[in-house]
């Protein structure tokens, strides 16, 4: 078995990069939500957002499961603890009382003209408790939701293989065919009306996690996947597309009919997805192994970039594309900017420690 997995590497990367214009596009929804800043209604961004929506957040807990196997076999339990602490937990920390603290200050400009500084909003942003969104300029986990998420599925699923490995020794799963694949997408559905905060369910988050740790590890799954790829890929886009009509563009509620197509899209896409990146994009050089290093790096910091340059831009312009198009450029380059800043300092510091002990890094 290999020990990692390129194609879910690119396919991590991939969905956090697509990040950007997701959240530049919030920023036009036409269902209500106020976001950090928002602009007024555009159908064709609100449908580019209903589109990614189903499957990209389930796809990186996928993504993590199946990575967290790897981690757990060449870490050890204690290690794979201490390198999710690390690598969520101290984020999460930084994080929210730097990037998550400023994008509040900008909503708070925004939706209700605060006039303080960025230091001086902090009072409020730490005492007002309403809805947890931060719109209104108060307390919330913004974007970093993932990483907490994360780690309490992590220790979950950690709890859940240690009793499978005490009491089910070894879990065995003949050939697999493709309506097992299929069916395998029930488990989140099941699992969405568990601990759902605010539409994030844990209980969903979590079947998708162990689906990955337990089963799209496998060869012969990813060998599935890329067999049936333009079958997934077709139902995927129908499903999805009507999702998209029915949320966005249908005058009559038609819920029942609109949840079907967006859990339907959810799991194929994923299915899409994953056959997709196997096929074609399982491979690792020295462009996309940085930009897997630094996904975390680029998760955290983006947003706060994104925001800043809808709200500095809408000054000079109220033009909807230059509104969408110009802060995610900005955001992106900026993002790259500070990883690759960021690397060079590990860089320095590692080179820096390796040499006071003698030892050459």
């Amino acid at each position: 078995m290999r020990q990692r997995r390129h194609d879910i590497d690119n396919l991590r990367t991939f969905c956090i990069l697509l990040l950007v214009p997701y959240h530049a596009a919030m920023a036009f929804n036409c269902w209500g939500e106020a976001n950090y800043v928002w602009f007024g209604e555009s159908r064709t961004l609100s449908a580019f957002v209903t589109f990614v929506s189903p499957w990209y957040m389930a796809a990186l807990f996928l993504a993590a499961g199946l990575s967290a196997r790897f981690s757990l076999q060449k870490r050890g339990m204690t290690g794979y603890v201490k390198e999710r602490i690390k690598k969520l937990l101290i984020p999460l920390a930084a994080g929210l009382f730097t990037v998550v603290a400023a994008l509040t200050y900008y909503a708070d400009r925004w939706h209700n003209g605060y006039a303080g500084n960025f230091f001086s909003h902090y009072r409020i942003f730490v005492t007002k408790i309403t809805d947890l969104t931060g719109y209104d300029g108060g307390f919330t986990p913004g974007h970093l939701w993932f990483l907490l998420y994360l780690f309490l599925i992590s220790m979950l699923a950690l709890g859940i293989s240690k009793l499978q490995e005490k009491f089910l020794k070894q879990v065995h799963w003949n050939t697999p065919s493709v309506w097992k694949v299929w069916l395998l997408g029930l488990l989140p559905v099941n699992g969405k009306p568990v601990l759902d905060i605010g539409g994030k369910s844990i209980g969903a988050y979590l079947a998708f996690f162990l689906i990955g740790y337990y089963v799209f590890y496998r060869e012969d799954v990813t060998a599935v996947l890329q067999k049936y790829f333009p079958l997934h890929l077709v139902i995927f886009l129908i499903a999805d597309l009507f999702n998209v009509y029915l949320f966005c563009y249908c005058k009559d509620l038609h819920a029942a009919m609109n949840t079907v197509c967006m859990f339907v899209a959810q799991w194929f896409g994923i299915l899409t997805a994953v056959g997709f990146f196997s096929k074609f994009l399982d491979f690792s050089n020295e462009r996309t192994a940085f930009l897997c290093k630094n996904s975390f790096a680029f998760y955290i910091l983006h947003f706060v970039f994104l925001v800043a340059a809808q709200f500095c831009f809408s000054r000079y312009t109220s033009s909807t594309v230059l509104l969408f198009l110009v802060p995610c450029v900005v955001a992106y380059l900026i993002t790259f900017l500070c990883c690759v800043l960021f690397s060079r300092m590990k860089k320095w510091v590692s080179g820096g420690a390796g040499k006071r002990d003698g030892v050459k890094k």
